[in-house]
């Protein structure tokens, strides 16, 4: 695995982490995260694929 595929799996596994937290107390993500978060994680299952990103591999 490059760099660039590591780094992007541990973006993935931390946006995958943040959402679980945030749905374990209802909370919704941030109004201005939103953007970000869906950018990071398109990215993240373009490269890596979305069962990869939704199990936070």
């Amino acid at each position: 695995m490059s760099l660039a595929d590591e780094e992007m799996a541990e973006a993935a596994g931390l946006v995958g982490a943040a959402r679980g937290i945030r749905r374990s107390v209802g909370a919704p993500p941030p109004a201005g995260e939103r953007l970000d978060v869906g950018r990071i994680t398109r990215r993240a299952c373009e490269a890596l694929g979305e069962e990869a990103v939704a199990s936070g591999e």
